[in-house]
């Protein structure tokens, strides 16, 4: 294969697109080729260095089949041949003016992402690709195209964990996306907290622990606010798994705000730490023994100030309860925590006017029964 390498690229400087066409195709194929051919070593500037001629030939016209192999031929340059080729700051601002034009077109726009990618990948910095950055998240929200969403979130996603970012870009994008969790369309919001959950999982930890508190207080806004249930189930998973990042001494201190809110006098506050401390419960599985004497006090007293138009409120206390005792089957036993634990199985819940609740109810009063010893009973111990 070695010999077509030449002779493809002189094909390049053919004035029919009929012969450009396929010479851009056979070239990428050469190039992918493993281990690299020996010709290209050789070749390579000079295969840039036409298809520059061709996209400065073409003009600013994107359109053509010719333009869109130049553009996918250099993606697999700069994918591949990363030690052997550079583009200049005037070539990369040329790369991105006629990727820009395809961007949102449905019928081109994968070829213009994947060179964006390709751009991103290779860390070629220029100014151009942080405006170009900015349109692309807005469309990841706003666009109505399923295709267009999921690109613009794999490229911005990308960007914010590949690229050379300062403090106040990344908060810029940081904050843009949880502004977008309020976005009147549902599927803007999913996209959005799609991107968030993968950035929560892979930012390094300084970082996380820096933007920490601000991704959490507006997720647990979206948690009770947000009027789509799918999108709530992801707000939750997302904050699962927050929790599951998030340091032991942050840990405690987002549990001591969750605390603060169930014990205040603001509704909607106490809805959401009732949800919350379902999922920290949750998440932190076992581990949740070291906050029992936090959190069965927390629950008992929250569930005695609910009234009865606060089912959602007593509904995720009882879930949250309900997880602690799978999680700690034997976290009632002790004397002192069953007396405490006592209210949450009151006959004013089991008999709650809200379905969700009495099933809540029902289900938590199974587990606790569940978690009784028939046994040590039977020889005389107390019934908790």
């Amino acid at each position: 294969l070695d010999p077509f390498v030449t002779v493809t690229q002189r094909m390049l400087l053919s004035t029919h697109d009929t012969i450009v066409g396929p010479a851009l195709s056979v070239l990428s194929f050469l190039i992918k080729a493993a281990p690299p051919l020996p010709a290209l070593r050789v070749e390579l500037p000079t295969i840039v260095a036409n298809i520059f001629f061709l996209l400065q030939r073409a003009g600013s016209s994107a359109a053509g089949g010719a333009v869109r192999g130049c553009l996918r031929t250099l993606t697999v340059i700069l994918r591949l041949s990363k030690a052997r080729v550079h583009i200049t700051q005037p070539q990369l601002k040329v790369l991105l003016s006629f990727a820009q034009q395809d961007l949102f077109e449905l019928a081109t726009q994968s070829v213009a992402f994947g060179l964006l990618r390709a751009i991103i990948a290779r860390r070629l910095v220029c100014e151009e690709v942080y405006d170009l950055i900015d349109k692309v998240a807005e469309h990841m929200v706003t666009s109505q195209s399923e295709q267009t969403q999921q690109l613009s979130a794999q490229a911005l996603l990308q960007f914010l964990l590949d690229y050379p970012l300062g403090d106040k870009r990344l908060m810029h994008h940081l904050q843009f996306l949880l502004r977008s969790l309020e976005y009147e369309y549902e599927s803007g919001r999913k996209t959005a907290l799609e991107v968030l959950h993968r950035l929560v999982a892979r930012l390094p930890m300084e970082l996380l622990e820096a933007y920490l508190e601000l991704v959490f207080l507006s997720l647990v806004v979206r948690l009770v606010n947000d009027d789509a249930p799918t999108c709530r189930r992801m707000v939750a998973l997302l904050l699962k798994d927050l929790l599951a990042r998030c340091p032991r001494k942050q840990l405690d201190t987002l549990l001591d705000v969750a605390l603060a809110w169930s014990a205040g006098d603001e509704p909607t506050l106490r809805r959401a730490a009732a949800h919350l401390l379902g999922i920290l419960v949750e998440q932190q599985g076992a581990s949740a023994e070291r906050l029992v004497d936090k959190l069965i006090p927390a629950f008992t007293k929250a569930l005695a100030r609910t009234t009865r138009a606060d089912w959602e409120e007593a509904y995720h206390i009882l879930v949250a309860s309900d997880k602690l005792i799978a999680a700690l089957p034997k976290v009632l036993h002790p004397t002192g925590r069953a007396e405490q634990a006592a209210g949450l199985l009151s006959p004013a819940i089991l008999a709650h006017k809200h379905p969700w609740v009495q099933l809540a109810a029902s289900r938590l009063l199974g587990r606790a029964l569940g978690s009784v010893d028939p046994q040590a009973q039977g020889q005389g111990a107390p019934c908790e």
